[in-house]
């Protein structure tokens, strides 16, 4: 009986990888695809506030968990958005009047809630990118060779991603295919591939992924050369990172305008920025 155990094992494993399917998304401006009308925001006395998957919301989470908002007189409710397109449909439709994103992301979500009647206010940098985010390789790729990159639609590593491709003048040479999510989803995905780091382990043929830093090392084996184990790709290294780009990847806050005009001696009040930022 035991001879039939790891052929099994090998066939599901097979069935599961084969029956994944990434889902690569068309590039379009975030305009097309946005579907929400706006709606005034929520008069909720909670306000809600979105984070992302990354290093420099640390401190805001810390904040919430230590009850920093509440003895400031604030009521500070944050929720995790990676997908921002989602985020930017939360704000028009008024659940939340804010956006985190980087300077990028909030550049490409201007001209669509514009076209829905809605300007934006940034109000704060929270941190510049210095290591927390990188490009990962397979084995033999260079900034000279690569082909087809793997990133989120409308994420933070656009503004990453061009960069290095226009200093190395093969910009108009990339192939860059697009994901709808950030890093490895937390819900159900009914078999479907939607972020870069599970494409890059099912595509052979993506030949480097823009990442944060624990999907990096992730698929390089701890920041090494992935061995083929526990989530690394054989053969994959992190080519580059923020370490080396420190003032490309600027983390922001931004605010409905109409909220903003509203509510400016909130936002001009001291207690106010030394309890949210």
């Amino acid at each position: 009986m035991k001879k039939h155990i790891l052929p099994l094992g090998i066939l599901m494993t097979s069935f599961l990888i084969c029956s994944s399917q990434v889902n690569y998304m068309s590039v379009q401006p975030m305009k097309n695809r946005i579907t929400s009308s706006k709606k005034s925001v929520s008069s909720s006395s909670t306000i809600k506030v979105p984070t992302i998957t990354w290093g420099g919301d640390i401190a805001t989470l810390l904040a919430e968990q230590n009850g920093i908002f509440q003895k400031n007189g604030l009521n500070i409710s944050l929720f995790r958005e990676d997908n921002f397109q989602k985020q930017v449909e939360r704000c028009l439709s008024g659940e939340t009047p804010y956006l985190r994103g980087t300077m990028g992301m909030i550049n490409s979500s201007a001209e669509a809630l514009k076209s829905k009647g809605v300007d934006l206010v940034v109000i704060y940098q929270i941190t510049w990118s210095t290591g927390g985010d990188a490009m990962v390789v397979r084995a033999g790729k260079s900034l000279r060779n690569i082909k087809t990159v793997g990133l989120q639609l409308y994420g933070p590593h656009m503004d990453y991603a061009a960069n290095l491709f226009s200093q190395s003048g093969r910009l108009n040479q990339i192939s860059f295919k697009w994901l709808p999510e950030l890093t490895l989803p937390t819900y159900n995905t009914k078999g479907k591939i939607l972020d870069p780091v599970s494409a890059f382990e099912s595509d052979a043929g993506m030949d480097a992924s823009m990442c944060i830093i624990p999907d990096a090392l992730m698929l390089t084996s701890n920041g090494t050369v992935g061995t083929g184990a526990e989530g690394s790709v054989k053969g994959a290294k992190i080519l580059l990172s923020t370490k080396t780009a420190g003032r490309i990847i600027a983390d922001v806050y931004a605010v409905r305008k109409d909220y903003y005009d509203a509510n400016k001696s909130f936002f001009y009040a001291s207690t106010y920025n030394r309890a949210i930022f």
